[in-house]
């Protein structure tokens, strides 16, 4: 694919289980972070993110090589492992099935 040339833009929008809340923003934005990781490490990019309370919009330009259930599978599976692990939410952390994912063009 060397000379292959794609531009896909994706945001993808999912929920936390209704019990998992992240407690603070300090929290919010170090999930931000992580998950910027994540996508990086699927050479993906993220171009916007913003975790509310109870769910998360992110807005990336995705490798052509991966597909948006695996990207959302990793961000998922990774980042609550990591919120688990580092004892950041009330409770254990869980995100919902399922996720909503829209395309966008260039000029939007």
């Amino acid at each position: 694919m060397a000379n292959s040339f794609t531009q896909l833009y994706i945001q993808l929008v999912f929920a936390m289980d209704i019990n998992s809340i992240l407690p603070n923003k300090a929290t919010r934005e170090r999930l931000e972070k992580y998950i910027c990781g994540t996508v990086s490490r699927l050479q993906s990019k993220v171009y916007a993110i913003y975790c509310n309370p109870d769910h998360i919009h992110i807005l990336i330009s995705i490798h052509p090589q991966v597909s948006i259930s695996k990207l959302v599978n990793k961000i998922k599976s990774n980042s609550s492992k990591w919120i688990n692990e580092e004892g950041m939410a009330n409770s254990k952390f869980n995100w919902q099935i399922g996720y909503g994912a829209f395309s966008y063009s260039n000029a939007n």
